[in-house]
């Protein structure tokens, strides 16, 4: 695949967004934990985090796994010329890793996306393909932000985007492995996907219904099985044990993937983390999304219809399918994005060849290009105020300038608080000193507990025999409009997390 400037455009926003933003929250932090500990501790699982923090349902490590093997040339490099970095250089090493870690993730999400870009271009040509481009990585927030972030829907989108790209291409067989090994490794959901895409062939004989059961039989099978091979003299296995990936990580047999679905549909327990009523998707995660892509999809749709949906209908018969899900977050539904971005790119297009066909053209070309230009602005307040969600991250980091030298050689307790951890401090956050620094995220500890500690990141500033040091702020609100020129400020922010220190 020849790269553009194009290529070099979207990879450089996602970038952007990782510098912008290089700290995680907790939803992240499964993958983001295992490639960590892949990355530094490598065969010896007793030290990996997920065995202490299992999480309410497994993940694989198919993804850390991927990452780590992308990431680790760059790792060593790293470790080789950081010690070249004087002493009194307090910011973590195991953060660059972090970020090396997120843009790997980034370069394969906008390899995807870029690939599905020139897959446009078979079926709607060069232009609407650039639009499309446009669109997704410079008047969205979404996907650029979310590119570098590890989550498994990151991962399986990844996967959806080369589907995408088949299906455009008519490579039916490629098609199906990219689906099925998403739905089996990843996010079993995306079969709201394939299926009705499927059927889709089926009805237009596309596809033959036999091929196709034998094509998903058969990658099912692998993409269950895979990864299996001989590891017993590498992790002292009994010999002639086979193992796949993730009963190897987690050290007992199990498909992750099967225990989440498991829980999500015959236990129904996602209710437990919130609900929102059956026309969320269609009434607020799509319009925030999408912005003022959505207005230019309905025209492009209008302009184009019977080849939009004929596009469309998988996706809409996803969405409803997945609504009837009470628990709803955007992120189960990125894989529609590109899809409603293309129908953009096709409106967009259309608006622009005809704006010099009358007043009402000209109007209505007028009208998107404000409409994208005002996505753009709320773009970039949506990363300012993201850049703020952090403050967890960023007090452990400043703990570690402030006191890097106070205690000489002695060992430094930290204990990081709920609040703390689930606002950007992970294990690529921690100081690599040998033990001279060690780090607690036991939760439900009384006073008592907590004195046998140097610091502590908390929410509260007010413990017993403890002194407040420092505060981070974090985002509360936007800004009255009354506020925004007197206090020259359209966002207000509050302390969040505290470095408490021992008395």
């Amino acid at each position: 695949m020849k790269i553009d400037k194009f290529d070099i455009c979207c990879l450089l926003l996602s970038l952007f967004h990782l510098l912008v933003c290089p700290f995680n929250k907790v939803e992240e932090s499964f993958n983001l934990q295992a490639t960590h500990d892949i990355l530094y501790y490598g065969k010896d699982l007793k030290q990996y985090d997920h065995f202490s923090f299992p999480g309410v349902v497994p993940r694989s490590f198919v993804g850390p796994l991927c990452l780590s093997l992308l990431s680790s040339p760059f790792h060593l490099l790293l470790q080789f010329f950081f010690h070249l970095f004087p002493p009194s250089f307090s910011f973590s090493q195991k953060l660059f890793t972090q970020i090396i870690v997120r843009s790997s993730l980034g370069f394969l999400v906008v390899f995807a996306l870029c690939r599905f870009r020139r897959s446009i271009e078979i079926i709607y040509g060069r232009e609407i393909a650039k639009y499309f481009i446009m669109i997704s990585s410079l008047f969205q927030f979404h996907l650029m932000f979310y590119s570098t972030r590890t989550l498994p829907n990151i991962f399986a989108l990844i996967l959806v985007l080369h589907g995408f790209s088949d299906w455009f291409e008519g490579n039916h067989k490629r098609m199906i492995a990219s689906f099925v090994f998403c739905i089996v490794v990843f996010r079993s959901e995306v079969v709201g996907i394939l299926g009705p895409l499927t059927l889709l062939k089926w009805i237009t004989k596309e596809m033959g219904v036999m091929k196709t059961l034998k094509w998903g039989i058969f990658f099912g099978i692998i993409s269950l099985g895979m990864s299996h091979f001989h590891l017993e003299k590498k992790l002292n296995f009994k010999k002639g044990a086979t193992i796949s990936i993730d009963s190897i990580f987690w050290d007992r047999w199990l498909w992750p993937e099967g225990e989440v679905l498991w829980y999500n549909t015959y236990k129904n327990k996602s209710h437990e983390w919130g609900t929102s009523p059956f026309y969320w998707y269609f009434t607020s995660a799509l319009p925030k999304s999408l912005l003022g892509a959505l207005p230019l999809g309905f025209f492009g749709i209008w302009k184009e219809p019977r080849k939009s949906w004929k596009i469309l209908l998988p996706i809409l018969v996803f969405l409803i399918l997945y609504s009837f899900l009470p628990h709803k977050e955007l992120r189960f539904i990125f894989y529609v994005i590109p899809i409603f971005n293309l129908m953009a790119a096709v409106g967009l297009h259309n608006l622009n060849i005809n704006r010099h066909k009358g007043r009402l053209n000209k109007t209505l070309f007028s009208a998107g290009t404000i409409a994208l230009l005002l996505s753009f602005i709320y773009s970039i307040m949506l990363l300012i105020v993201s850049s703020w969600n952090y403050p967890g991250g960023f007090a452990l980091q400043k703990l570690h300038s402030l006191e890097s030298n106070s205690y000489g050689n002695r060992s430094i307790h930290v204990h990081v608080d709920v609040a703390a951890a689930m606002s950007g401090v992970s294990k690529f956050g921690e100081m690599r000193t040998g033990n001279q620094w060690k780090y607690s995220k036991e939760e439900d500890l009384g006073v008592k507990e907590l004195v046998q500690f140097d610091y502590l990141l908390s929410e509260s500033q007010n413990i017993d025999n403890f002194e407040n040091i420092h505060s981070e702020l974090g985002f509360e609100k936007i800004s009255h409009p009354s506020l925004w020129i007197s206090k020259r400020s359209f966002f207000t922010t509050i302390e969040k997390i505290f470095i408490l220190k021992r008395k």
